[in-house]
């Protein structure tokens, strides 16, 4: 059985702080980690923000079942996730 996670993503970049908060399965991260994401522009023209994920770019703030639902029911993601941005 697989199980979601809640993250938060964050990212200091020259031009500015990336964040996020979003719900993923811990083998989508696992297999996110290592590869390159790229955002783009997302900081002003030229910006270029990409890098490779690192665990240290994540924190999981709960598994806990019941507030994943909840986060998933309300649709409280927020901000970047890096898992829609791995360059293929």
């Amino acid at each position: 059985m697989t199980m979601k996670t809640i993250y938060k993503f964050k990212w200091q970049s020259y031009f500015s702080l990336i964040e996020g908060i979003f719900c993923a399965e811990k083998e989508d991260v696992e297999k996110a980690i290592g590869k390159q994401v790229y955002l783009g522009e997302v900081s002003g023209k030229h910006s270029e923000v990409y890098g490779d994920l690192d665990w240290e770019d994540l924190e999981a703030i709960t598994d806990n079942p019941e507030a994943v639902g909840i986060f998933e029911d309300y649709d409280l993601t927020s901000g970047f996730n890096p898992l829609q941005y791995l360059d293929s």
